[in-house]
């Protein structure tokens, strides 16, 4: 037994406890090696990680738990666990990438175009700081924008009607393509 109380792919940093495991003392090699399978979101490996809000409606977040559809769902008032379907990772080499290694992704073929749905797709890249996504998983989180941006098509993550989301061109003025991201109280620790 390793002592650890935890579902496989929810061990934590702050649970990570050597002496409990009888393995190797490193948590980044442990999640790399062992754990391989899920994600540790480590701050060398992401801009942000965590629960992804809307600004036009802050009490909607983006929610990833169909296997290809993403929605809005009420934002969690619980903290959120490495395996949570609300858990999103900004990497280091633009990719927004869940915890099962699934990626945002601008869905249709021919390079990302207005109006484009938004679903979960395999990753093009596996690791979060190595290799480049293909241009129609590319997104990064600009800050002080609050956007999701895709910059080869230089447009932005847009909450329509119905709480869809499409690929428009970005506009400062338009609230509906302003996201916060929420970061995991355990994220950069």
């Amino acid at each position: 037994s390793s002592g650890i109380n935890a579902e496989y792919g929810e061990i934590r940093k702050e649970q990570f406890d050597p002496s409990k495991m009888g393995c190797h003392s490193d948590y980044t090699w442990w999640t790399r090696n062992v754990q391989e399978e899920y994600l540790s979101f480590d701050s060398d490996q992401f801009t942000h990680a965590g629960e992804v809000v809307s600004v036009s409606d802050p009490t909607e977040c983006l929610d990833f738990g169909q296997f290809d559809r993403i929605g809005l769902w009420d934002c969690r008032s619980e903290p959120l666990s490495v395996a949570d379907n609300h858990l999103a990772g900004f990497t280091r080499n633009g990719a927004v990438m869940l915890e099962n290694r699934m990626c945002l992704d601008i869905y249709g073929s021919g390079g990302p175009k207005t109006g484009a749905k938004i679903q979960l797709w395999y990753c093009s890249v596996r690791d979060p700081v190595k290799g480049s996504p293909k241009q129609n998983q590319e997104f990064r989180y600009r800050e002080a924008e609050q956007w999701i941006w895709n910059p080869p098509s230089e447009m932005c993550l847009t909450l329509v009607g119905g709480g869809g989301l499409r690929m428009l061109p970005c506009n400062l003025s338009r609230r509906d393509q302003r996201w916060a991201v929420k970061l995991a109280p355990w994220f950069g620790s």
